[in-house]
């Protein structure tokens, strides 16, 4: 999983073959380890 920011929110997103999975839009200010969990997906 990839992370970038973008105008005050966090996209989180995974990318394969020929797919672009976005998994969450966040405020930049949401705490990710609290959204997703102990531990972030892996990519």
């Amino acid at each position: 999983m990839r992370s970038t920011p973008h105008r005050g929110y966090t996209l989180y997103f995974r990318y394969g073959d020929a797919l672009l999975e976005i998994i969450a839009v966040l405020e930049a200010h949401r705490d990710a380890i609290a959204y997703f969990g102990e531990a972030l997906p892996d990519n």
